[in-house]
């Protein structure tokens, strides 16, 4: 069993603290234990998972849902990654010699490090369909700019730490740019609006067009 910390959020939410687990695995063994589809909403974050109810008169059985879950998981436990989606990138963009200075490497290493390396998407936010998406290698890791760039093209590549972000267009950001991609990762007219779900495994694959 992992500890956690559950907090109210809201008429019918609880916001979960796991103190051992990662929330993608959290969020996962909600899923799994759910049987009777007492959660109308199961969303991992950074550090938390957000649950909700469908009714504010069933967070007694949402408390116990969790409970079970909780008592579920092991202490460190991942979830099992989901499908392999490739996303094809233009490996050009302007913070790439940066980050090839900051790492002392060549901007084709940096490429191959980023685009070798496993990635998993960990969680959602900020705007739809933008996936928080894990995996970039230590040796490439940096930190925020300095101060974020007013406006980023739509489908930019960007890292900061050990995370990738595909920019939605028209958005404020701090991240560094590497590159970018034509995938369309939100499309409201798509029966499922989102190209990526949480528990991807994402390789990002090199291309020059």
């Amino acid at each position: 069993m992992t500890d956690a910390v559950v907090l109210p959020a809201g008429a019918r939410g609880l916001l979960i603290e796991p103190a051992d687990s990662s929330p993608r695995a959290l969020a996962s063994a909600l899923r799994a234990v759910d049987k009777n589809n007492v959660a109308e909403d199961i969303v991992p974050a950074a550090t938390t998972v957000l649950v909700v109810a469908r009714n504010a008169h069933e967070l007694p059985l949402l408390r116990a849902v969790i409970n079970d879950a909780l008592a579920s998981l092991e202490q460190g436990a991942e979830a099992p990654m989901g499908p392999l989606r490739e996303i094809r990138v233009r490996y050009d963009g302007p913070d790439l010699p940066a980050v090839a200075r900051a790492a002392h490497l060549t901007v084709e290493e940096v490429i191959a490090a980023h685009s070798d390396a496993e990635h998993i998407v960990e969680f959602f936010g900020f705007a739809p369909g933008v996936a928080y998406i894990k995996g970039t290698p230590d040796r490439i890791a940096v930190p925020r700019l300095p101060s974020p760039r007013q406006r980023i093209e739509s489908g930019t590549v960007a890292i900061t730490g050990n995370q990738t972000l595909i920019y939605p267009g028209g958005t404020p950001g701090g991240w560094h740019c590497i590159g970018h991609t034509d995938a369309l990762l939100w499309d409201v007219n798509a029966d499922s609006p989102a190209l990526l779900d949480v528990g991807d495994a994402i390789r990002f694959v090199p291309t020059a067009t």
